[in-house]
């Protein structure tokens, strides 16, 4: 019974969710119903994966994401979300994984290639129950011949009985019509969702990224070889000489850096004249995060092996760390840069992905120093850091970022011109109900680019039916949520009062959501 559960009755009932909560609808709270239903049933079919605490964290995670589609729907949470429900699934799968990159990779390989090349398998044993028998010789005998020979029989009785033609040519016709009349669309839709049921409860998911962990350390194991006392430039000593130097060298051409840094980005930013303020951001700070990336490879390179175990290598440790407090400074510099950056030109997808960016950095950082103080492996490193992004993607996704750009860049004092471009037609329909709101502001600061206030005016307009038409599209229970409901009720009440030639002020206050 337990085996049957397992392999017929769960991914049925997983497919026929999947089919009913999904087949043309947007994502919503099918997102929630379904992580939920797919939890449940695993927690059923897979007892032996209940005690894994990366199971738990991990699914955890996944149902805040499937809940922030539901809440925000914003397109962060939808990705993010999806990643996160893959990474807790490949953890159900080989409980005993504690990369989440390689939970992530262990789900998408049983769709990708463990699936498929099963199911090939199993039709090749149907074909032939000699297993020794070559593929070639399978497709030549069981397939090439009879078809070869039935095809040639039936060009002959084709020919020679013109009723049998008639009647069959009429039952083709009829089953070309038939096809026609198919939506193909919901056969590759429903391809995917077996897809999907048979990777959850699939009954061997592949041991390949349980392996490859089997073959990790996180802690470091000193490799002993042979010496050669007389000979001092030669070997281990060799190289802790030229970390020493490089290190030393990188310290004082940083430490150049960073004292700029600190007289030109913290204390005298306002000396930069704005023709050159976008190049010294933008290039400046690629640069930059490039640079600390790179810092990091040399010291863990110096840091891979015996280094860590030599004797007289406190020295090499001081300075690395030196390094690694310096880089610090630096990618706090960049986080400066780009602060200075949107207090003059505003808030922008790009700059909140480059302050996330910048808090895994200071975080792989500190990672870095505790992998040279306790003697662990880069795969710790790799470990440490990945449950470091799916802990920053949780946040992320409680996060309505669509929102929280708009508010800022249209209640905070802004030097630059305010970018209504960007607001009215780059960001996403989620910021619609504000910029009804704020319409009066928009349309005075935009009527030097748009000509006139009215025509801005008529920019959000037009943005807002468009929000309206995407939500009404979205009406079904499986569809919903909760921030386009909200304000498509506010929008619905503008579109009322709003006549051909203007667009008024909305009349009450829209609960804006964070």
């Amino acid at each position: 019974m337990i085996q049957t559960t397992r392999s017929v009755i769960a991914p049925a009932l997983v497919l026929i969710g999947y089919h009913t909560l999904f087949w043309h609808q947007w994502l919503g709270l099918n997102s929630l119903l379904f992580s939920l239903l797919t939890f449940s049933v695993l927690f059923i079919v897979r007892p032996e994966s209940r005690t894994s605490r990366a199971v738990w964290v991990t699914t955890l995670g996944a149902l805040i994401g499937a809940g922030m589609i539901v809440y925000y729907n914003t397109l962060n949470s939808k990705i993010l979300g999806v990643l996160m429900y893959m990474t807790a699934i490949g953890f159900w799968l080989q409980p005993r994984l504690y990369f989440t990159g390689f939970a992530l990779m262990t789900y998408l390989t049983e769709i990708f290639k463990e699936i498929p090349l099963s199911i090939l398998g199993r039709l090749r044993g149907l074909l032939s129950k000699d297993r020794q028998t070559s593929s070639r010789k399978i497709t030549f005998e069981y397939i090439f011949i009879p078809v070869l020979i039935i095809g040639i029989f039936f060009g002959i009785y084709i020919y020679a009985n013109p009723e049998f033609s008639r009647i069959f040519t009429l039952m083709l016709n009829r089953a070309i019509e038939f096809l026609e009349t198919l939506d193909w669309s919901w056969f590759l839709f429903m391809f995917t969702g077996i897809g999907i049921s048979s990777v959850i409860f699939w009954q061997s998911p592949t041991r390949y990224w349980l392996m490859r962990q089997g073959r990790k350390q996180l802690a470091l194991i000193r490799k002993r070889t042979k010496t050669y006392p007389n000979r001092l430039h030669t070997g281990l000593y060799h190289e802790f000489r030229i970390a020493i130097l490089t290190l030393g060298g990188l310290n004082l051409l940083l430490l150049a850096v960073n004292l700029t840094d600190l007289y030109y980005v913290w204390l005298h930013f306002d000396r930069f004249r704005p023709s050159n303020f976008t190049l010294y951001v933008h290039e400046g700070t690629y640069n930059l995060v490039i640079s600390i990336l790179l810092a990091m490879g040399v010291a863990l390179y110096f840091f891979r092996k015996n280094l860590n175990f030599f004797s007289k290598n406190q020295t090499l440790i001081t300075v690395t760390y030196l390094w690694i407090a310096q880089n610090a400074f630096l990618a706090m510099s960049v986080g400066m840069r780009n602060f200075r950056y949107i207090e003059h030109f505003g808030l922008a997808y790009k700059r909140v992905g480059l302050i996330l960016f910048l808090i895994l950095t200071l975080f792989g950082l500190f990672s870095l120093y505790l992998k040279i103080k306790n003697k662990r492996s880069n795969f710790f490193l790799f470990v440490t850091n990945s449950w470091a992004l799916f802990v920053v993607s949780i946040l992320s996704v409680c996060i309505n970022w669509d929102m929280v750009i708009t508010r800022y860049n249209l209640t905070m004092p802004v030097k630059a011109q305010m970018d209504i471009h960007f607001l009215i037609f780059e960001m996403s329909l989620q910021n619609t109900p504000l910029l009804v709101k704020h319409q009066d502001l928009i349309a005075e600061k935009g009527k030097a680019v748009y000509g006139s206030p009215e025509e801005v005016k008529k920019l959000i307009r037009n943005k807002m039916n468009q929000y309206i038409e995407v939500v009404e599209k979205k009406q079904s229970w499986q569809s919903w949520n909760y921030t386009y409901l909200h304000h498509y009720q506010y929008l619905k009440q503008i579109q009322y009062e709003t006549t051909a030639d203007n667009l008024p002020l909305p009349s009450g206050r829209i609960q804006e959501k964070h």
